[in-house]
C-alpha cells in the first residue's frame, strides 16, 4: 500500500510541476543562485529576530526547494530499487545542499540559463555521484 501511495505522489508531482518548468517564465539557475545566495548568507549569520522579510522568504524558498529535491531523489531510490539522480550520504542537510548548489553555480555560470531544478540536480550529482 505504501508503494502505491509513493507512486501516486510521484506521478502527481511530475504531472503538475514539470509543465511549469517548460514555460518561458520558469525560474532559471540564475534565480536559484540569487535566492540560495541570500539563504546562504542567513545560514552563515544565523537566524536572528532582525531578519528582513525578503531574507526570510529566500531562506525558506531555497531550503524548501533543496528539501524537495533531496526527498524526491530518495523516493526514486526507494521506489526504483537504487536508481537515483545523485547519491548523497544520509547525513547531508538541506543547508549543506544550499552551499553545494551556490558554489557549483558560481563556478559554472554556463548552467545559469537552465531551469532551476536542472541546475540544482546537476550540482548535487557532481557533488554526490552514484557509484556503479
Amino acid at each position: 500500500m505504501k508503494k502505491v501511495i509513493y507512486i501516486v505522489i510521484l506521478l502527481y508531482g511530475i504531472v503538475f510541476t514539470v509543465p511549469c518548468f517548460a514555460e518561458e517564465g520558469a525560474l532559471k539557475g540564475n534565480d536559484l543562485l540569487y535566492i540560495c545566495s541570500q539563504a546562504q548568507n542567513v545560514i552563515e549569520k544565523g537566524v536572528t529576530k532582525d531578519l528582513s522579510s525578503s531574507d526570510a522568504l529566500n531562506f525558506g524558498l531555497c531550503l524548501g526547494f533543496m528539501d524537495g529535491i533531496i526527498n524526491t531523489n530518495q523516493i526514486y531510490r526507494f521506489m526504483l530499487g537504487g536508481v537515483a539522480l545523485f547519491c548523497e550520504p544520509p547525513e547531508v542537510t538541506n543547508k549543506q545542499a544550499v552551499r553545494i548548489v551556490v558554489k557549483y553555480l558560481k563556478d559554472h555560470p554556463e548552467e545559469l540559463h537552465n531551469a532551476q531544478i536542472s541546475a540544482a540536480i546537476t550540482a548535487l550529482a557532481v557533488a554526490f555521484p552514484c557509484k556503479k
